[in-house]
Formats: structure tokens, C-alpha cells, sequence
């Protein structure tokens, strides 16, 4: 299938049931992380001269594929929340695997911001304590650095339309 007929398939498929689906509907079918991969891989695609842009050219439309196959799945079954944590999942997160590797995306979820700040804390922590040590400074300047990072990196994402998770 030529790339511009499967972005088109895509595009449409996707405007037809974000016209059909209720926000329930929406919700449990992620399809705002949908959403954001059609905004990114359909209107604004791009290379990501960091990666191989070559498998990213050989990797993109097998994605693409992908997405599309999960939007007709959404179209033929309606999930309920229940289903849905477990049974389209796999496929929001290949493809949100591709696109953190290629578009810079993050995932958004309960355990993996939970886990996020854990990182970024302990590691602000780690520096509060050094620089103790080194400079006997008490003031835990560092952690709360690192904790704003996070939270700025997340935002920016957000607004960026470069994030996906389940319920998101």
C-alpha cells in the first residue's frame, strides 16, 4: 500500500470515529494518544537525523499499518474501561515505543510518572548530599531542581502533543 493512501485511510478512519465516539467511547479506546500519533506520524511527519533515518523510513509505514488496523478495531468493537487497560494496550505501546524512539514521545500513566519522580528525587537527593558534604549547604536545592524538570519536561510534552498511555 503506497503511504499516501494508508495516511489517507488513516486520516479518515480517524476523523470518522472521532466524530462517532462519545468521550466515554474515546476514553476507552485511548484515543488521545491515537490522536497524537496520527498528528505526528499523518500531518506533521518528519526525520529524526539523532536515529537511523533509514529505519525510521523502513519502520514508519509497518507503524503506520499498525495504526491503522488498531483504528479499525476501534471502529468494529467498543471497549469497556476494563477491556481496554488490557486488551488494545499492546498495541498503544509498540507504537508508542516507535514514537519515543523516532518523535521524542513519553508515556503519561500513574506508575510511569510515579516512577519518573522517584528517579529524579532520588538523584536530586544524591547531588543535596555531595554537595553537603562538600559544601556543607543543608538547603535540598538540587532535589527540588530536579523535581521541577521533570514536572516542566512532562508540560512541555503535553503541550508538544508528544505523549501516550492508557486512559490518557
Amino acid at each position: 500500500m503506497e503511504s499516501k493512501e494508508l495516511d489517507n485511510k488513516i486520516k479518515t478512519l480517524f476523523l470518522s470515529l472521532d466524530a462517532k465516539l462519545t468521550q466515554e467511547e474515546k476514553r476507552n479506546t485511548h484515543f488521545r494518544s491515537v490522536a497524537n500519533f496520527v498528528y505526528h506520524l499523518v500531518d506533521h511527519p518528519c526525520i529524526n537525523p539523532k536515529r537511523s533515518p533509514k529505519l525510521q523510513i523502513i519502520n514508519e509505514p509497518k507503524i503506520k499499518k499498525k495504526l491503522l488496523d488498531y483504528l479499525e478495531m476501534i471502529n468494529e468493537n467498543q471497549f469497556t474501561f476494563y477491556e481496554s487497560l488490557h486488551t488494545p494496550s499492546d498495541k498503544i505501546y509498540e507504537i508508542g515505543s516507535f514514537m519515543g524512539n523516532y518523535y521524542n514521545f513519553s508515556m503519561l500513566g500513574l506508575f510511569s510518572n510515579f516512577f519518573g519522580i522517584l528517579i529524579y528525587l532520588t538523584a536530586g537527593a544524591v547531588l543535596d548530599v555531595v554537595r553537603f558534604f562538600i559544601m556543607g549547604n543543608p538547603l535540598p536545592i538540587l532535589t527540588i531542581a530536579s523535581l521541577i524538570i521533570f514536572l516542566l519536561d512532562k508540560y512541555v510534552k503535553c503541550k508538544q502533543r508528544r505523549v501516550f498511555g492508557v486512559n490518557y
